[in-house]
């Protein structure tokens, strides 16, 4: 059963790019090695590379997953760990488009604070929430998702239980 649980994937023209010259040069070479074949070796290829390049944003994709299955605790911590990663490599994330083929127009490590803040206003903890999302805007200024989550945590009323 799919999870309910809001997840955003933001897609770069831009990005996309490195993705479909990597896929277009990879089926010209199968069609010189393979004149008939060479079109679905060249895309088997990419997608393999693909799947491949996939685990090195693993944290990433580990804190994805529990947030689908409402794990919250346990995405936080694979949400940290996916910052600490990408601010060991910044130039990982900053050319990810070239690197992991991936076309996202929101960095990782953008991502993965919008995502500690939503993971632990999940979490109903309301303080690590506002905390995430307010690195998330001090570091990205232009962040829609951490700005619309701090407005909305702004704006919601506190009503005395009945």
């Amino acid at each position: 059963m799919a999870s309910r649980t809001p997840i955003i994937h933001q897609i770069s023209s831009l990005g996309m790019m490195p993705l479909i010259i990597t896929m277009v040069s990879a089926i010209m070479i199968g069609r010189s090695i393979h004149p008939r074949y060479g079109d679905i070796a060249g895309l088997c290829t990419v997608f393999l590379l693909q799947f491949v390049l996939r685990a090195i944003p693993r944290d990433h994709r580990s804190g994805i997953a529990q947030v689908r299955k409402l794990h919250f605790t346990e995405a936080t911590s694979s949400f940290q760990r996916s910052l600490q990663f990408f601010d060991r490599h910044p130039w990982l994330d900053e050319y990810r488009s070239v690197f992991l083929l991936s076309p996202s127009a929101i960095s990782y490590r953008e991502m993965a604070l919008a995502n500690l803040g939503f993971s632990y206003a999940q979490l109903k903890d309301g303080a690590n929430a506002r905390k995430w999302y307010s690195v998330c805007i001090e570091r990205y200024p232009e962040s829609g998702i951490a700005l619309s989550a701090l407005n909305m945590m702004d704006c919601v009323e506190v009503r005395p239980q009945e």
